[in-house]
């Protein structure tokens, strides 16, 4: 019988729960792990098993957690429970806003609590325009409260430097600023290493969900990491259904579309889609233009307008970048204790604007293969399985997706109007022969070398 009911009076119970029996219970996980999955594993992690007048009480973080256990663990655990004396085990939702961290905190046992949110990434000092425009607008609306479940999670993807992480933060700042105090930014390569360190020094893993799921907005920046990191994934999945269940925002950047994420989980990738995703892309001349003279704000720096249009015309790349020439030109003018001009301007940027001459394309990548290969354009874009004409076609792909900033499904729209997958599993299949053929990875890096110059 699962009840959902919530009480004053329980929930004390809960805030005094039996040491011993919290050690039962991770007893009960442990025989469980050998015949279960490593994703059911987490899940009873973030699982508590409380005693109320004789009634044994499994209380779990939602309702997705609630409907696996009845459905695929129940039995297990009350046969397990049974060996402990432990009989007619029921299954509870919790109700964790009524006493997060209550018991932690009066032993002291609590992990200190940092946003790590950066306080200079505000709306006020983003510069909008058509590149960011919808990124923006999604944002502020998050930062103002309207996360209803077309806003959760807000997925934010693009380039590197295109202004993902600053947006985040100035989510963060605002929501923090409007009375949410436990607003938490980190990357997912630091919540991958906080669970990995979690594990290997034997901490509390219910501590660590806690932490986790106890916030009030969670922002987390380059998710593609999860890729590949299967018990990160698992994790993450019930941190996050446990967060979207009690209407709690979520802000994910990636530099890729959900779907295009490598090794990413079917229901992470579609849990990541099942708000509003929203894309930035490299700034158009004017917005260029516009942060330049913004940052150069921030330097005391008097930046003439051709100075700005020279710069924002040799560095289109990403926003990253743009900053770092007019430090560049900040420097030199400090240096030579001299104005801005067209002239210092070309100057100390020589070696940025030779190396932007050389772009690589698409096109210039099908030409080298071809080249290399001896087959004809025609035969990238055919429908031929041939491996003379297969395996080029997938390097060519792979080389694509390493050495331009194009998309899977942009990518596969150039060979032949192929969709995203087969372009992944193009790449899938090179990286294998990467790893285990030395003969084969030379000659891709003669012809990536060919590329490149």
């Amino acid at each position: 019988m699962i009840m959902l009911k919530y009480s004053a009076q329980l929930i004390q119970r809960f805030l005094v729960m039996n040491p011993t029996l919290r050690q039962t219970w991770k007893t009960v996980i442990d025989s469980l792990r050998p015949i279960i999955n490593i994703d059911d594993a987490t899940l009873l992690d973030s699982c508590e098993l409380v005693e109320e007048n004789g009634q044994y009480t499994i209380y779990v973080p939602n309702q997705f957690a609630l409907k696996t256990l009845n459905e695929k663990l129940i039995g297990s655990i009350q046969l397990a429970l049974d060996k402990k004396g432990i009989k007619n085990v029921q299954a509870k939702i919790s109700n964790r806003d009524l006493f997060e961290y209550q018991e932690r905190k009066k032993n002291n046992k609590e992990k200190p609590f940092e946003s790590h949110l950066n306080v200079d990434y505000q709306f006020e000092n983003f510069v909008v325009g058509q590149s960011n425009d919808n990124a923006y607008a999604a944002a502020k609306r998050v930062s103002e409260g309207q996360y209803s479940e077309g806003f959760n999670p807000l997925f934010i993807y693009g380039g590197t430097g295109l202004g993902k992480s600053h947006l985040m933060h100035a989510v963060g700042n605002a929501l923090r600023a409007n009375g949410h105090s436990r607003v938490l930014y980190l990357t997912a390569e630091e919540f991958t290493n906080d669970f990995i360190n979690t594990i290997r020094n034997k901490r509390s893993m219910q501590e660590f969900s806690d932490y986790y799921r106890n916030v009030d907005a969670l922002l987390i920046d380059d998710v593609q990491f999860l890729g590949d990191k299967d018990r990160s994934q698992a994790e993450f999945f019930h941190t996050f259904n446990s967060l979207f269940d009690r209407k709690r925002p979520i802000i994910l950047t990636s530099d890729r579309y959900p779907k295009e994420i490598p090794d990413l989980e079917p229901r992470l990738q579609s849990r990541f889609g099942q708000g509003l995703t929203v894309s930035v892309v490299p700034p158009e001349f004017e917005t260029r233009v516009a942060i330049l003279h913004r940052k150069a704000e921030t330097l005391n720096f008097y930046l003439p307008d051709e100075v700005a249009q020279f710069i924002a015309h040799n560095v289109v790349s990403n926003v990253r970048e743009l900053e770092g020439a007019l430090r560049k030109v900040y420097a030199m003018t400090q240096f030579k204790e001299t104005t801005a001009t067209q002239a210092i301007a070309r100057e100390a940027l020589k070696d940025l604007i030779n190396a932007h001459n050389k772009q690589i394309t698409l096109s210039n990548i099908r030409k080298v293969i071809c080249s290399y290969y001896d087959i004809g354009q025609e035969d990238l874009d055919s429908a031929s399985r041939k491996a003379t004409v297969r395996l080029p076609r997938q390097v060519a792909m792979h080389l694509s997706r390493a050495l331009t900033r194009h998309s899977t499904t942009e990518i596969g729209q150039n060979f032949g109007g192929r969709d995203h997958s087969t372009v992944l599993n193009a790449c899938k299949r090179i990286d294998a022969m990467l790893e285990k053929d030395i003969e084969f990875s030379e000659t891709y890096r003669n012809i990536k070398n060919m590329i490149t110059g």
